[in-house]
């Protein structure tokens, strides 16, 4: 089938996916693989950050293949070095970093106000990176020392490559893309991609949200939109009903953000702080993995990729979320207090 006919309906929207953990950085690569498949390249009005540990690093040998799919066209669906916003706990010392925390060393002493020294030791292994707290305290540290090799400062890049005057709108312009099939708005769309269940991405989607949201004061307006998996999409480990609290948990947490006075801080640095003080996601999708989805990875990814690219890749999808009725939101507390009255 010829290019031009598997890509009809595709707009190019400036959007900035930020994939974080497992689901998030599969579920990215999923998305990069129908693109290739139905435009034959990336999208120039796309960038991506993947924020993950090392350990479970996103690789793509496990895509499914079509017929006819070379191993090239697979590596070229990879992500490349700038996109990965990786952190390497081998590089530090935990127990080491709970005893300097509670040092007051200037360096480490900050990141108290995330988690308490006493629980760094607690789980100086692998188990940390189940627990959010642990990744939110590991990407902080790894936002201070590892500077413009950050994940912070490579979703500020991509930001910048997306904004309004940036090089991404002139290389789609430079390309000969036909002004129709460009997204007259000259928002940037954000979409953070999680699963509830796991550390990496419980832990990190809200303080990443608003880690991009500070960013983007000196660069450009951007408009966030979160999609999670809730549910149990993973094999059976034993620890479902942990899970469970972890994706319940994060829920309450979205329910709170999407408040229209949200406060969320989030430390950076000793001296750096990403804060906000309103209503943080534009809107939030959710994929429930129950019945056929039940522990059935490849179906849940599959699902989530068929929902992103109909809302954010296609001009139909694209004009349904910008209707105001569509994207209104209210937390449940609230509509509860209003049916009360």
């Amino acid at each position: 089938m010829a290019p031009l006919r598997r890509a009809h309906g595709f707009i190019h929207r400036p959007i900035l996916w930020l994939a974080l953990g497992g689901f998030g950085a599969q579920t990215a690569l999923r998305l990069r693989q129908r693109a290739h498949q139905r435009l034959d390249s990336i999208p120039k009005s796309w960038r991506f950050v993947v924020v993950d540990f090392t350990s479970d690093a996103p690789m793509p040998d496990g895509l499914p293949s079509n017929a006819g799919e070379t191993s090239d066209e697979a590596l070229s669906v990879g992500f490349d070095r700038e996109e990965l916003g990786l952190l390497d706990t081998s590089q530090w010392n935990v127990p080491g970093l709970a005893d300097r925390i509670e040092a007051g060393e200037p360096d480490a002493a900050w990141l108290r106000e995330i988690v308490h020294p006493a629980i760094l030791r607690e789980y100086p292994g692998g188990e940390a990176l189940a627990i959010p707290a642990m990744a939110r305290v590991l990407a902080a540290y790894a936002a201070f020392r590892n500077g413009e090799r950050s994940w912070v400062a490579k979703i500020r890049r991509g930001l910048e490559y997306l904004a309004q005057d940036g090089p991404g709108r002139q290389k789609l312009l430079q390309a000969g893309t036909p002004g129709h099939l460009i997204d007259p708005n000259p928002v940037t769309q954000v979409v953070l991609i999680a699963g509830a269940c796991g550390g990496t991405g419980r832990g990190l989607l809200i303080p990443a949200a608003a880690t991009t949201t500070s960013l983007a004061r000196r660069i450009g307006p951007v408009q966030l939109h979160a999609y999670i998996s809730v549910g149990h999409y993973r094999e059976k480990d034993g620890r479902e009903f942990k899970k469970a609290a972890l994706s319940q948990s994060l829920l309450m947490d979205l329910e709170r953000v999407m408040r229209p006075t949200a406060h969320v801080r989030f430390p950076l640095g000793p001296h750096r702080i990403a804060e906000t003080h309103s209503r943080l996601f534009e809107s939030v999708g959710c994929i429930d993995a129950s019945g056929p989805l039940l522990h059935n990875p490849d179906a849940v990814v599959e699902r989530a990729v068929d929902a992103l690219w109909y809302w954010y890749a296609t001009r139909q999808g694209s004009a349904l979320s910008k209707s105001r009725d569509n994207i209104r939101f209210e937390p449940r507390a609230t509509l509860a207090r209003e049916e009360m009255t």
